[in-house]
């Protein structure tokens, strides 16, 4: 840990070679800043930022080269390491603020202040928490799997009563007598024994 911390939007952070970046924030003045992503995006190719060349700066990420000030603009849940923790765990994009009591400066009930921006935007009364991508192409999966199985089942089950009903009603336990077309002198008999 690189021992950099953020707690509100709006700080500004010094950042220098091996700090991992607590929060999302824009790029504000430094020098041959390079930045590895690959946490984010897989990428192992180290990314140069700028001012004037890719300004963002994602939580989660190492500086490997240079150093730089930058000014937080996200920070916990709403930073892009926050936004991916949530998809994994398959949690709902707010919290819960039922136990908080009401703090002084929201316009209305049921608002909450974004990143300290001054901007409120509602609170979702949901507990219902959202599934990952990955989780619900899992449960469709297994969805599907149970209703195949099921559609097998029951055919198997049909092919065994149709023949039982076939053998037991229709032949009985009389022999059934098969000629081959073409030749009279070969015919096959078969015998049907109830149990």
């Amino acid at each position: 840990s690189s021992g950099i911390n953020a707690e509100y939007g709006g700080d500004i952070l010094q950042l220098g070679y091996g700090d991992i970046l607590p929060a999302d924030g824009i790029y504000l003045t430094g020098n041959d800043l390079s930045i590895d992503e690959s946490t984010l995006t897989g990428e192992t190719d180290h990314i140069k930022k700028s001012v004037a060349k890719d300004p963002m700066l994602l939580s989660g990420t190492s500086v490997m080269e240079g150093s730089c000030k930058m000014i937080v603009t996200a920070v916990g849940p709403n930073s892009q390491a926050g936004i991916i923790v949530q998809l994994i765990e398959g949690q709902d994009g707010e919290e819960d603020e039922s136990d908080d009591e009401p703090k002084e400066g929201d316009e209305e009930e049921g608002t909450k202040m974004v990143n300290g921006t001054g901007k409120h935007k509602p609170v979702k009364p949901s507990n219902k928490k959202e599934k990952s991508v990955l989780q619900g192409k899992l449960t469709r999966l297994a969805i599907q799997i149970g209703y195949f199985g099921t559609v097998a089942a029951v055919l198997t089950i049909l092919v065994l009563i149709i023949k039982f009903c076939v053998s037991k009603f229709m032949f009985g336990e009389e022999k059934c007598r098969v000629e081959v077309p073409g030749s009279e002198e070969s015919h096959w008999e078969v015998e049907i024994h109830h149990k």
